[in-house]
């Protein structure tokens, strides 16, 4: 599945580099994002089928640093192709390394994972508890709203320096780089605050998504910050969506291994992130389109609130369920 995924996502993006057709490029960027989003799944349930409970946990957080590497990545080669004038590029480059990191990985797993003789004893299903169902949809909505600030921040952000600061497009772009390094802090320090201050990942993520709710009523009510201000501001505001987006849609899944649906959980959440990011793309366009930035800021506040409300909704029953 990891390999399909990936190269079906590498093929697809190739594909894009050649599309003309706006209808066209709708359909196949539809099937990319159905393509990606089969990686996920079954790498967490490979992660912890292969290694102890201890280093599965280390290891799946690590995943969450490559988020920040890639978001890195993919902003330079904009920037460059920007400057060069060929949008293609970007698609054509991004396809041909899916591709390669497809066949890397196909390579590279039949060294480091043999065959099983057996399958695990913690992977075989197990009745789900009572109280699951309602604790996780609380947390499937929070991981939308997860989704739909991080992508409103890291997608509008250029478009944001330049219609507020007046910038270049490619120099908004470069001045983006930013946010994936401040990013990478975000994993870190919410795991580092989950375990030796807050000890429940719905308590974690709810922090996170209420400081992030202040930090953005300043640009949301019409203050206009120096531009190092508010680069740091969104930077800052991307972090504290990725720490909260790895307490809800990594760390949750691991603590509930014990039921055998780690794949099916890990997968149902990651699914609400991508559908908060599809609403992002939509709604702050809408709304920017309507009524400007501090609508749309306002926009981004109200979810932060909301999935800050609904993690602490789901705080006591998540406290049970993961012991």
């Amino acid at each position: 599945m990891v390999f399909s995924g990936v190269l079906c996502s590498g093929l697809l993006n190739l594909a894009m580099a050649c599309a003309s057709s706006p209808g066209l490029m709708a359909v196949i960027w539809t099937l990319n994002g159905a393509a990606q989003s089969a990686v996920w799944s079954p790498l967490l349930r490979l992660t912890v089928e292969r290694l102890p409970g201890v280093e599965a946990m280390r290891a799946s957080v690590r995943y969450s640093t490559t988020v920040p590497f890639g978001t890195l990545a993919a902003y330079g080669l904009a920037a460059l192709c920007s400057a060069m004038g060929c949008w293609r590029a970007v698609f054509a480059a991004a396809g041909l390394f899916l591709t390669a990191t497809a066949l890397c990985w196909l390579r590279g797993m039949r060294v480091l994972a043999p065959p099983l003789p057996a399958a695990p004893a913690r992977s075989a299903a197990r009745p789900l508890p009572h109280r699951l169902p309602a604790v996780l949809a609380l947390i499937c909505l929070a991981a939308l709203a997860s989704g739909m600030i991080r992508d409103g921040i890291q997608t509008w952000t250029p478009t944001y320096l330049h219609d507020i600061y007046e910038l270049d497009n490619t120099f908004a772009i470069v001045l983006t780089f930013t946010l994936p390094l401040v990013n990478l802090c975000g994993v870190y320090m919410g795991k580092w605050a989950n375990d030796h201050i807050f000890h429940s990942e719905a308590v974690t993520a709810a922090a996170a998504f209420l400081a992030a709710c202040a930090l953005l009523a300043a640009p949301a009510v019409g203050v206009r910050l120096p531009l190092w201000a508010c680069l740091a501001l969104l930077g800052l505001c991307a972090a504290l969506m990725l720490a909260a987006n790895t307490m809800l849609v990594t760390l949750v899944p691991l603590r509930l291994q014990s039921t055998g649906r780690i794949s099916a959980l890990s997968g149902l959440l990651n699914s609400a992130t991508y559908a908060g990011s599809t609403l992002s793309g939509y709604g702050m366009g809408l709304l920017l389109e309507r009524s400007g930035w501090p609508a749309a800021l306002l926009g981004l506040c109200a979810g932060a609130l909301a999935a800050s409300l609904l993690c602490a909704a789901a705080a006591r029953g998540w406290k049970r369920l993961r012991g």
